[in-house]
């Protein structure tokens, strides 16, 4: 179990942001975070440019609506 009050690496937030993996209240932080915190933008940059070229040749698509729900209960399940 992870403690609740230690902080994030910046750099597995920012990886997390930019994949959108993300609940979206902390999607939503995060954000707004971006607005002040210059290290972690340039994270985010950084992700966004090193991620960004994966993606280019595939078509747009949208996920299951469960995807996420259940890839969660795969990867974190206490079972």
């Amino acid at each position: 179990m992870q403690d609740s009050t230690a902080q994030p690496d910046p750099t597995v937030l920012a990886a997390e942001f930019v994949l959108r993996l993300l609940p979206p209240e902390e999607e939503r932080r995060v954000a707004l975070r971006l607005v002040h915190d210059t290290a972690l933008r340039r994270e985010v940059r950084a992700w966004a440019g090193w991620l960004g070229g994966l993606a280019h040749d595939l078509p747009p698509a949208a996920p299951r609506g469960d995807l996420h729900r259940d890839l969660s209960a795969r990867l974190f399940s206490e079972g």
